[in-house]
């Protein structure tokens, strides 16, 4: 008899992802995660962003009514859980997979929720984008940040990623106290 062949499957190159859509909606089981998982081509760094459905479980903060996608529906979406141990000053990332190199700038589009609001006052830290470029230095000079309460409801942001970047990534820094969740949805790029 013969012996069976083994063949192996190709592995998909970084730009094969693009272009990217991600709801964080499908593809994964659980809600939980440690570093360095992926979901939509995105690998989570350092500390650990959590898949969530529905509101988080802080009292007014993060998205009141739960994901941008079906507006609060059954969908999910990632976020930072800024309760004990997670602030003051934590850092969570989350990673991109490699971008194509197309000679031409990448639109980012995604939603955010950073809604903190405690009888008025706001522990809402700071999210942002940062750009790696061909070096393998990571930047963030302006590309887009938010710093405190930026309302209740789920905002849009449009990104234009500098020439030659090759990664980017979320950045979620939490503020001073427990009430700082803060979310995204909807990436595209």
């Amino acid at each position: 008899p013969r012996s069976p062949t083994m063949t192996s499957m190709p592995t998909p190159s970084p730009t094969s992802m693009f272009p990217l859509t991600c709801d964080f909606d499908e593809g994964v089981r659980g809600n939980n995660y440690n570093a360095n998982v992926t979901l939509c081509g995105f690998t989570l760094q350092d500390k650990k962003w959590t898949r969530h459905t529905g509101s988080t479980f802080s009292n007014r903060t993060g998205p009141p009514k739960g994901d941008h996608t079906t507006d609060g529906g059954s969908g999910y979406y990632m976020y930072v859980e800024a309760s004990q141990p997670n602030y003051p000053a934590k850092t969570f990332t989350m990673e991109s997979p490699g971008l194509p190199k197309s000679g031409f700038h990448i639109n980012l589009t995604f939603w955010y929720n950073m809604w903190s609001d405690q009888y008025g006052i706001d522990y809402m830290g700071t999210l942002r984008v940062d750009a790696m470029s061909e070096s393998g230095e990571w930047n963030n000079d302006g590309w887009w940040s938010k710093t405190g309460n930026q309302g209740k409801f789920w905002q849009k942001a449009s990104v234009l990623l500098p020439l030659n970047t090759v990664r980017m990534r979320f950045t979620g820094i939490t503020g001073e106290k427990a009430y700082g969740d803060m979310a995204i949805d909807d990436i595209s790029m």
